[in-house]
């Protein structure tokens, strides 16, 4: 029903794409290791989080299930928010596959 961590490259790529859909949350299909899957996850899984919470989660993320991806830090988290500050609407898997 939900896409896997484990191998994910939308997980392990670049990091301003996961910190995105924390941020903002992600609709509709996505493709995660050549299968689609089609939900909904809401920004921050519904709970607002700072910048450390979100970097820590998204650098256990991709550090762990097999993942090696570099951590995440607090200030890319900012960075992000920044930029998306105005954003109110959650990601389409299109609009986050335009930032690799």
């Amino acid at each position: 029903m939900f896409p896997p961590l484990a191998g994910s490259e939308w997980a392990t790529g670049p990091a301003r794409i996961p910190i995105r859909i924390l941020l903002n949350g992600l609709s509709g299909h996505i493709v995660v290791e050549g299968k689609e899957f089609n939900n909904v996850m809401p920004a921050g899984g519904g709970v607002p989080m700072s910048d450390i919470e979100i970097a820590t989660i998204l650098t256990y993320v991709r550090t762990q299930f097999g993942n090696s991806a570099a951590p995440v830090c607090a200030a890319e988290v900012a960075s992000a928010r920044s930029e998306t500050g105005t954003r109110t609407t959650p990601w389409s898997s299109e609009a986050l596959a335009k930032l690799r």
